[in-house]
């Protein structure tokens, strides 16, 4: 698998819906996790249109069937 890099800029002070993306050669099902965690704001859940769960420790696993976060 290959994960495709991001840059995403927004205004302070919002949240920014992130949707991880990649590809697999052999088009297998892949399923996300969160590595690490940001140095600077907070990470979530996508849930119900915004915010959920918090993430909070590395190795995390995305819970939306879309591969959206959203980072505040």
């Amino acid at each position: 698998p290959v994960a495709f890099p991001q840059s995403i800029v927004n205004a302070a002070n919002q949240d920014i819906l992130i949707t991880l993306s990649s590809s697999d050669s052999n088009g297998d099902k892949l399923s996300y996790r969160i590595a690490m965690l940001p140095s600077a704001g907070s990470l979530f859940q996508f849930e119900g249109g915004g915010r959920g769960a918090p993430i909070l420790t590395p190795d995390s696993p995305v819970n939306d069937s879309q591969q959206r976060v959203v980072f505040t």
